[in-house]
């Protein structure tokens, strides 16, 4: 068989086929709802949708499918055990001179350091290379359009002290984001239970 009628093959079976790929923790239902009450009273600004609070792990980026079953087979070997997190505080990332983003901290941190440290390692045993940056576990809110009007500072001070319930992480997700118009989607692959 021809080199060109392999690679037409594999593009028919969708073997080059591209997902953009993140692992990370779903938040509890009623702790969406206590972001989602902080998500007002800015000006040029695009606030997450309620659906996509998470707390990202490791952000892959571009794969090919190719890799996927390699990839959940190694994520599923993690083993860790449950652990409970706090969202607290709020704050915000910036370059040089624009202000980018909105987000909550975390409270607890070392429990998913290791398990972020587990991820890192199942994601480069599945053959696939990623960007890596220093771990900062947070929540985004908000992403800015251009730089903030007035009330940027009164927003920050006035929910400095937010701080949910604490909640239980029972395992972590491996999420698929699909890029569109008005907002990413976020869906999940596979679930990965702590054991």
């Amino acid at each position: 068989m021809s080199i060109r009628r392999i690679l037409i093959r594999a593009l028919e079976c969708g073997e080059y086929l591209l997902t953009r790929l993140f692992v990370g923790l779903k938040i509890p239902e009623d702790i969406r709802e206590e972001l989602l009450s902080l998500c007002s009273g800015l000006e040029n600004v695009r606030w997450v949708k309620k659906e996509n609070f998470h707390i990202t792990l490791q952000f892959i980026g571009e794969v090919q499918k190719s890799y996927l079953d390699d990839l959940v087979q190694s994520l599923s070997e993690i083993r860790f055990s449950q652990f409970d997190l706090t969202l607290n505080g709020i704050n915000f990332f910036n370059s040089t001179r624009l202000i980018r983003s909105i987000w909550i901290g975390i409270r607890e941190k070392e429990n998913l350091m290791r398990l972020h440290s587990k991820i890192n390692i199942s994601i480069e045993k599945a053959g696939i290379s990623f960007k890596r940056r220093k771990f900062m576990p947070h929540v985004s809110i908000a992403r800015f359009t251009r730089q903030p009007g007035s009330r940027f500072q009164d927003y920050i001070e006035g929910n400095a002290l937010f701080s949910s319930r604490s909640f239980t992480i029972e395992g972590f997700t491996l999420f698929e984001s699909v890029l569109k118009p008005d907002g990413p989607i976020y869906l999940t692959n596979t679930t990965f239970p702590s054991r």
